[in-house]
């Protein structure tokens, strides 16, 4: 049997997010679902064993809190563990509440690969562990349960003679069966006191117990008692010498198989008599019964047909979906038509092929199974059905237009909900993908943002647009200005293009993006100006949505974000820093904290100016964000003092990494309002978590003692804490 894998189900209402968790969860050996709405996850669960559950908190309609508390109100889910993945990581508030609701833990978004497999290769094989104990325990009972069985409800009277043919073991229904007195349930009694109560003259209770002395091989005979009832009677030699009788009373048995015989005279008749085609096959889809009606619908005799495949009456192209279904209920017991009436084609002996409606049944043995099928030709009734159906798609097409208005303000309803959902311009974006590439059938598209000084592609959908996007007589290829001056967007058709309108965002009377939409030439056929109502309805959605984001990610970005370097602040060093201990020591991971400080710092403020003295930070910022690794955290600690907080790497690496660092800003060549700010250089001292301490404050306070070791010794060098 193929082994089953744990299942993880993960919801997030972004496709991208889902498509990112699956590829990151694709070596773990373990079956991933997704589910994009909170009702769904909750289908899923109920449907699924699930050995964990990575949930999103911000959805639309129900969202990662709800969905938690309900399923922790399951029995059948109360113990899947979950794990949030949310932007939301860093609330405070979040947090608690999603540990109230049932969460085991927090992964942040954007995810980092190696935690999210650590954690969940972690619970798959706490999940493994728990299954492996659950089947041990399963089969233990079962097994307890089964032996009960068999001694409670045998259903053979059993008696157990020794060598000498004396009784030596028994249960109660030996006594039943035929009615032997319980004064002969002893140890002792010989076999031949049960066989006179069946007043059997001695000759023949001599040549039965000679028979059964003598027994090497298993006998097996009908004994027919007085009171009418009929035992079978089988008996087995045991090893070293004596015999089991085991006693059945087969009386309705042998009357059973009577009424079969009668009962497959009476079906005889039927399958002679039935308007129907009556036909049966067995595993190898050789035909055992053909009645007459079979003969009338396909034109075969029953003596042509008996003994040959079904492929006679079956078109080609069926055959091999058919041989396929015939082995999947031998090996599975598994089919989608046995039990059922379904529609299927068949074959007349002219060539001619014509519907039928088919009911099969299954019986006999689940290795060795047969097939019934009875066949009605529904020529007719399939006419009468197609006339049906053209009557009835005259009313469908009088529909459809009513339904494409209904599903078009569903999509805009349902885009909406989704933008107000979204934490990021990305996920933004790609909400916008989705639904206006379903919102504007048979159009191709691009969402442009501002970027710079200029406007950069942020998103796309449909066919190539890079050759749709900007149309050379658009009026927007002449300055985005001329279209922003536009409130309602620019409109050109031209019969070698098909149709293009570039729409403006406006944000606070400025324009921060433009959504163009193109129809291809080979594909025009009025699909733009079906939708241009709509257009008007989406810009206005879409302006009030990715304002909103924009505003919320400038001041997300101001609150953690040192003005004067672009580097984060302290207080964001004393928000994270805790965070990347704590994920270290769960990883047993090392983690490096490094203090920069610049050298006689004072010197270019009394020299050059304070302005000067800003210009040498914002340059050793520039320098440590081109040079640090996504992952790494770089810090304004205080005036010329930086932070970097360099995870998973221990403290000779980190100092090969700051020594890099220290060189190249060494040769920098600095320059103010045109005057050259000579030679910048640096001391760095380094600690490592967990050899130098646990605690952020310890960190921070043996890699600052580095940093004044290294300044007492001269300045301008890399040096490790003690």
């Amino acid at each position: 049997m193929a082994e089953t894998l744990p299942k993880i189900l993960v919801v997030d209402d972004i496709a991208a997010n889902l498509v990112a968790m699956r590829t990151l969860l694709t070596k773990l050996h373990a079956e991933v679902l997704v589910a994009t709405t909170g009702n769904d996850a909750l289908a899923l669960a109920l449907e699924h064993e699930l050995a964990m559950i990575l949930l999103d908190i911000n959805m639309p309609g129900m969202d990662g809190f709800e969905v938690a508390e309900w399923l922790r109100g399951e029995d059948q889910t109360r113990e899947v563990p979950i794990i949030f993945v949310t932007a939301a990581y860093k609330d405070h508030s979040h947090r608690l509440q999603g540990y109230h609701v049932g969460a085991i833990d927090y992964i942040e978004k954007p995810v980092d690969g190696r935690i999210l497999r650590s954690k969940v290769s972690v619970l798959l094989e706490l999940y493994r562990r728990k299954q492996e104990l659950k089947r041990a325990n399963s089969a233990l009972s079962e097994r307890s349960i089964l032996l009960q069985a068999t001694m409670d409800n045998i259903r053979h009277g059993l008696g157990m003679f020794d060598a000498e043919l004396c009784l030596q073991a028994w249960n109660e229904r030996f006594f039943d069966y035929p009615g032997y007195p319980m004064a002969l349930a002893k140890q002792g009694t010989p076999l031949s006191e049960f066989l006179r109560i069946h007043e059997q003259r001695k000759e023949v209770v001599r040549k039965v117990v000679d028979r059964l002395a003598d027994q090497v091989m298993p006998w097996r005979f009908d004994w027919p008692l007085a009171n009418g009832r009929t035992m079978d009677v089988k008996t087995n030699p045991m090893p070293g010498g004596g015999v089991v009788i085991a006693l059945t009373d087969v009386t309705d048995q042998r009357r059973d198989e009577v009424a079969i015989r009668e009962h497959a005279s009476r079906l005889a008749a039927v399958n002679a008599t039935a308007h129907d085609a009556i036909v049966t096959i067995d595993r190898f889809g050789k035909v055992r019964e053909w009645n007459p009606a079979a003969e009338r619908m396909f034109g075969y005799t029953a003596k042509e047909m008996r003994g040959r495949s079904l492929r006679r009456i079956m078109p080609g192209r069926f055959l091999p979906e058919h041989e396929q279904g015939v082995q999947r209920y031998v090996q599975r017991r598994e089919s989608e038509v046995v039990g059922k009436t379904v529609e299927r084609i068949g074959l007349r002996q002219d060539g001619r092929e014509f519907p039928i409606e088919l009911s099969l049944a299954a019986w006999g043995e689940p290795g060795n199974p047969f097939f019934t099928a009875i066949m009605r030709d529904v020529t007719e009734r399939k006419s009468q059905e197609e006339l049906l159906v053209q009557m009835n798609q005259r009313l469908a097409d009088s529909l459809a237009e009513l339904q494409k208005h209904h599903n078009e303000l569903v999509l805009l309803s349902r885009m909406n909900e989704r933008l107000q959902g979204c934490a990021t311009m990305e996920e933004a974006v790609r909400v916008l993908e989705e639904s206006l590439q379903e919102l504007f059938k048979g159009l191709d598209g691009v969402v442009l943002l501002e970027e710079g000084e200029g406007y950069g592609l942020a998103g796309r959908w449909g066919g190539d647009t890079d050759g749709a996007f900007p149309p050379s007589t658009c009026m927007v290829a002449e300055g985005w200005q001329l279209a922003a001056s536009h409130r309602e967007g620019c409109r050109l058709h031209w019969e070698e293009s098909g149709g293009c309108c570039c729409l403006p965002l406006w944000e606070q009377g400025k324009v921060f993006g433009f959504l163009h939409l193109h129809e291809r030439a080979e594909g025009a056929d009025g699909r733009f100006d079906r939708h241009s109502g709509l257009m008007s309805t989406v810009r206005e959605a879409i302006e009030l949505s990715l304002a909103n984001l924009r505003m919320r990610e400038r001041l997300k970005d101001q609150a953690v974000r040192d003005v004067l370097t672009g580097l984060f602040n302290r207080r964001y060093l004393d928000e994270t820093l805790p965070r990347e201990l704590s994920r270290a020591a769960r990883a047993q991971q090392p983690l490096s904290v490094a203090m920069v400080d610049v050298d006689h710092f004072k010197r270019f403020n009394d020299t050059f100016g304070h302005d000067a003295g800003d210009a040498v930070l914002r340059e050793v910022a520039r320098l440590l964000r081109d040079r640090l690794r996504k992952s790494d955290i770089a810090c304004r600690y205080g005036g010329e003092e930086m932070t970097v907080v360099l995870p998973g790497l221990e403290i000779l690496a980190a100092r090969e990494r700051m020594e890099r660092i220290r060189q190249e800003l060494q040769a920098l060549q600095v320059a103010h309002a045109g005057v050259a700010l000579g030679t910048i250089t640096v001391s760095i001292g380094i600690a490592e978590f967990p050899r130098h301490g646990n605690q952020m404050e310890e960190l921070l306070r043996k890699a600052d003692a580095a940093l004044y070791l290294a300044k007492q010794s001269g300045r301008n060098r890399v040096l490790l804490a003690e």
